[in-house]
């Protein structure tokens, strides 16, 4: 194919991935599908990565949309595990952690009340 060809044919190409919004509402479906499944509530989004190009700023996308509409927030955290060096530009992380780990232990910090208001009724269900 010619050069002109190629570009005929990618010129209404169009690439989703991190961090355009489309991957992130894709994702953002998925999520609540399977919190509608298991009988969760979401009550923050949360994008766990190493690259603040593409994941940080997908959550700072997704948290300005969510503020727009009045929906619930996003947060990004960034691990040190791979693309992410520490002196690097973080582009706003929420917060920066060694591992993936890590991150878990800082949302189940973050939400530590509302976990303990979910045992609580919980175990309020069960004796009832």
């Amino acid at each position: 194919a010619s050069e002109k060809e190629i570009e005929n044919r990618l010129r209404d190409f169009v690439q989703y991935g991190k961090p355009e919004i489309a991957q992130f509402l894709h994702t953002k479906r998925a999520l609540i599908k399977q919190a509608a499944k298991t009988g969760c509530d979401i009550s923050h989004y949360y994008m766990v990565g190493d690259n603040p190009m593409s994941d940080i700023q997908g959550a700072i996308n997704m948290d300005e949309r969510a503020r727009s509409k009045d929906e619930k927030r996003w947060s990004g955290l960034l691990v040190r595990t791979g693309v992410y060096k520490d002196g690097d530009n973080d582009l706003g992380a929420t917060k920066i952690v060694d591992n993936v780990l890590d991150s878990v232990d800082h949302i189940l910090d973050a939400h530590k009340e509302e976990l303990q208001k979910l045992k609580e009724q919980k175990a309020t269900k069960t004796v009832a």
